[in-house]
């Protein structure tokens, strides 16, 4: 877009102006991308919390049933169970809201920071619970945490801009 404007001595001046922020555009960057991975996290962590009570119990055992085959198997929730769902309900949806605080506090004046958190709380996640899911005979649950990675961990990089960032010994491979 072309917009001209009148100088001080008289003349004319030609300019061209940014064109206007579209909503793709902010839906798009990399920090709202990891505020949206925030809210489904805080979300999937309330419906696990949900978990802890027989009268709220019925979409996590039906996610429960999905994850070991075949379907059809869906028991009640053991007292066990519901406590543990109550509690990974809660760590789950506190972690989420970390990370969106991160996110608000990092995205814009320490990226790299940001990404060298996100990685390592993911990977240490990640390796946990896949080898618990795979141990457990829940295997199908490891493709879902392939995607839960990915919906952190590919805003991270490409919001993640030159120079250097503190290292740890867990994730040195965490340089942009």
């Amino acid at each position: 877009m072309l917009v001209t404007c009148a100088r001080i001595d008289g003349g004319m001046t030609t300019t061209s102006a940014p064109p206007p922020a579209s909503t793709a555009t902010a839906l798009a960057s990399p920090t709202t991308q990891l505020k949206i991975a925030s809210a489904s996290t805080i979300g999937f962590g309330v419906l696990i919390a949900f978990g802890a009570h027989r009268r709220t119990d019925g979409l996590l055992r039906w996610f429960a049933d999905l994850l070991f085959w075949p379907l059809g198997d869906s028991a009640l929730l053991t007292d066990e169970a519901q406590l543990l769902a109550a509690i990974l309900g809660g760590v789950m949806v506190s972690w989420a809201v970390l990370f969106w605080l991160l996110t608000d506090a990092l995205a814009e004046d320490q990226p790299k920071l940001l990404k060298q958190l996100i990685f390592t709380t993911m990977a240490v996640w990640f390796v946990i619970d896949s080898a618990g899911s795979i141990a457990s005979g829940g295997w199908l649950n490891v493709a879902g945490n392939v995607a839960f990675l990915a919906m952190f961990i590919l805003p991270a990089v490409i919001s993640c801009s030159h120079g250097s960032a503190p290292r740890t010994p867990l994730l040195v491979a965490t340089k942009c």
